[in-house]
């Protein structure tokens, strides 16, 4: 089990619990470089990734691509808890932004979802909720933000993220 603190360097300029709405953590997300030192001792091994409290799934993330980066594909994500009023996000929720994004930009709204998915899919109901209100005043920076961060787990991460649990 590694679980030392210099195992990972922050890269952020600003930790992911100081920056709020959905568009400040999409334009400035929580970069992580895993010490190549711990990747090789991880390499061939089952890697599970525990968090303590899920919010946006932004920290987890982040850790997942530091670990793909440099070559360790996680395994499995457990988290301990969720943030207060943090209950899972509503499909609803998902195809309700995949709608507001395709009508503003003229795609197929299965497409958006797609991303959405990818981006979103750890998510809490809050920071859904803050993605909605974000998509309703800014439609193509949201867009926009989850364009690039869908490019960037599939580059990573081989399509998207693994499941919680």
């Amino acid at each position: 089990m590694i679980t030392e603190a210099q195992s990972a360097v922050l890269l952020s300029a600003t930790e992911a619990k100081t920056r709020r709405g959905f568009l400040a953590k999409m334009e400035d997300p929580t970069m992580i470089e895993v010490d190549p030192d711990v990747a090789s001792l991880a390499t061939n091994k089952n890697v599970v990734i525990v968090d303590d409290i899920l919010t946006s799934g932004e920290t987890t993330e982040a850790f997942e691509i530091a670990l793909a980066t440099a070559g360790v594909p996680v395994h499995h994500v457990a988290v301990l808890g969720a943030a207060a009023g943090g209950r899972p996000a509503l499909r609803t929720q998902f195809v309700e932004l995949a709608q507001i994004l395709a009508e503003t930009t003229g795609e197929r709204r299965g497409d958006v979802l797609k991303e959405v998915e990818v981006v979103l899919g750890r998510s809490r109901a809050t920071f859904l909720k803050n993605a909605l209100k974000e998509a309703r005043s800014e439609p193509e920076r949201v867009r926009a933000a989850i364009r690039r961060r869908a490019q960037a787990l599939r580059e990573t991460v081989g399509g998207g993220t693994s499941d919680a649990g």
